[in-house]
């Protein structure tokens, strides 16, 4: 098997795995009421059985060889990671959720927390005004997208807990019904969604590796840092940054402690109950008992990332390498090293 028939065998797995940034218990609704009827509830999820063959999957991955050359190490490395998104899968809803998820993503180090909690200690709270119905969002996430002349599509739904997703494999941008923006926060929302992670796809598609549309492997810790900068740049508004910080100190205090606990957590802090609910979903999900210590610790990475990024700033590296596709810093030093690329057509003016 040659390299791209590697390439597109480990993405054709991949999509079959997507559900990983889909944890959503099946009782939401149910327990969300519950919790708000309630001062000291914590919710009991339930979890949708996942129909996914395990085993064949990992037989799959175990058949592909791959060879010496930089791609083909870069695929080897993404099919171990491959294996560890099957583990935390096949885990939701068990006891060892939590510790699997700190096995595959990490969690956040106590310097890294520090940094996080001197951010949420800056930051001043405002009253959203003016804000922007989802028809008027929808609208105008179209007119960018037909600017930038892309064939994404983008749809409304009802069944996601973030207010704005990006689907890579069908070019879709999806937005949550009622979500709502402020004209700042619209701005920022499209640098983060458009013109990191649908540019970044989009350049990636123009190389003649399909990995780099993909993703490399562990791309994702650079790819949301460079998001949240991204967004900062044209909207530079701590709140705005802040959501990264918050859901750092939030895994942090759900590994040690309960929902409860980090809901509290968050409205301490002057935060609504609409976010200190999202921040405590986010970091339990995954979870059934959610009084008791444990995480699904996915969201220390976009603290993390942009802690990253902004050292490869300070460093004088260049943010348009990474616009190649969906690589990470760690990778930019092997653009070199690989034939026939291309420099990326989709870069943000405010970096060029």
């Amino acid at each position: 098997m040659n390299i791209n028939k590697i390439d597109e065998e480990i993405d054709k797995i991949s999509q079959e795995v997507v559900i990983i940034a889909k944890i959503i218990p099946s009782n939401l609704k149910t327990e969300k009421r519950k919790f708000f009827n309630s001062n000291d509830y914590n919710p009991v999820f339930q979890y949708d059985e996942i129909n996914i063959d395990f085993e064949g999957l990992m037989q799959r991955l175990d058949n592909i060889k791959c060879d010496d050359s930089v791609i083909g190490k870069l695929l080897c490395e993404k099919i171990q990671r491959l294996k560890g998104k099957i583990d935390l899968i096949r885990n939701i809803g068990k006891k060892d959720f939590s510790d699997i998820s700190v096995k595959f993503f990490g969690k956040p180090s106590k310097e890294l927390t520090k940094k996080a909690e001197q951010d949420l200690n800056n930051v001043i709270l405002k009253i959203k005004k003016n804000m922007l119905p989802t028809e008027e969002v929808v609208k105008r996430v179209r007119q960018i997208i037909k600017d930038y002349k892309l064939s994404w599509r983008v749809i409304i739904r009802d069944d996601m807990i973030p207010r704005i997703s990006v689907s890579v494999n069908d070019k879709k941008i999806f937005i949550r019904k009622n979500a709502r923006f402020s004209e700042q926060m619209l701005k920022g929302t499209i640098a983060h969604e458009i013109e990191t992670h649908v540019f970044r796809a989009e350049n990636g598609l123009l190389q003649p590796f399909k990995i780099f549309a993909t993703g490399f492997p562990n791309y994702d810790v650079t790819e949301e840092g460079l998001a949240i900068i991204n967004a900062e740049t044209v909207c530079p508004i701590k709140k705005l940054s802040n959501q990264s910080a918050l859901r750092l100190v939030g895994i942090h205090t759900a590994l040690e402690s309960s929902f409860r606990n980090v809901f509290n957590m968050v409205l301490e802090r002057g935060y609504a109950k609409n976010i200190a609910w999202n921040i405590a979903l986010r970091s339990k999900r995954g979870l059934i008992f959610t009084e008791k210590p444990g995480a699904f610790t996915k969201d220390y990475l976009y603290f993390k990332g942009k802690d990253l990024v902004n050292e490869f700033i300070r460093k004088k590296g260049d943010i348009t390498k990474l616009y190649y596709g969906k690589i990470g810093i760690e990778h930019v030093k092997l653009l070199g090293e690989i034939n026939r690329l291309k420099k990326p057509k989709f870069v943000p003016k405010f970096i060029k």
